[in-house]
């Protein structure tokens, strides 16, 4: 990233908030707090919001979905047909 130019320099979470720090003029050993926006969401919730049904349902159309990729399910609806 850094020879194609998407960052300006390497480094983890802590460079980056000694540099944002630096930017916003604080001082170094001034302690900071973090927010997390947004919320962060249970994989449940994010699929039930993607998908405009309830938690509860997208759980059980989840298992449904890993239940019907099963070989095993899958002979017996042939049976079944």
């Amino acid at each position: 990233a850094l020879p194609l130019g998407l960052v300006d320099q390497l480094g983890g979470l802590t460079e980056a908030v000694a540099k944002a720090k630096q930017l916003a003029k604080i001082p170094a050993d001034q302690s900071v707090r973090f927010k997390h926006f947004p919320k962060e969401k249970s994989p449940w919730q994010a699929i039930s919001e993607m998908f405009g049904v309830q938690t509860e349902a997208a759980k059980a159309l989840v298992m449904l979905g890993g239940v019907m990729a099963d070989p095993q399910a899958q002979a017996v609806m042939q049976r079944i047909d």
